[in-house]
């Protein structure tokens, strides 16, 4: 029993990861003032995203197969016949495989957020660094 609840916490927490592990940035509204988001780290990377995504994308591969094969037949004696606790199995199955996938789509975005707001603080940056040098005066030509 111990290990059953082990593999149901595995199978329903692991997948969700983006949800939990990936930042985003500021909202965009606060990104023209420099000074205030200078510190600000958010996730830029999309290893979490796809590992979600992916996990999510075999799940509903599994659950589609199984769905066949109980439909078929393949499963029970030849009898090609699906029941009541099939269709909760199935359906339990597809809905278990939305999280991942939600969450894949949802680390995703926040990533894609997170490229543009540093791709912007680093183009306010340049723009503070860019203000115009003095020149410097000529040395003075006297005897």
């Amino acid at each position: 029993m111990q290990r059953a609840g082990l593999v149901f916490l595995m199978v329903t927490l692991i997948p969700g990861c983006s949800y939990i592990a990936v930042h985003g940035p500021p909202p965009k509204q606060e990104w023209s003032e420099p000074d205030k988001h200078r510190n600000t780290n958010c996730t830029d990377s999309g290893v979490l995203p796809g590992l979600d995504f992916t996990m999510g994308l075999v799940s509903l591969i599994v659950v589609g197969t199984i769905s066949s094969m109980a439909t078929s037949g393949f499963m029970r004696d030849d009898k090609p016949e699906i029941g009541a606790t099939d269709i909760i199995a199935i359906s339990s199955g597809f809905a278990l495989s939305l999280t991942p996938l939600t969450s894949g789509i949802f680390g995703f975005h926040q990533v894609h957020q997170c490229r543009e707001f540093k791709e912007h603080r680093l183009k306010m940056h340049r723009r503070t660094d860019e203000k115009p040098k003095p020149t410097p005066s000529p040395p003075s030509q006297t005897p």
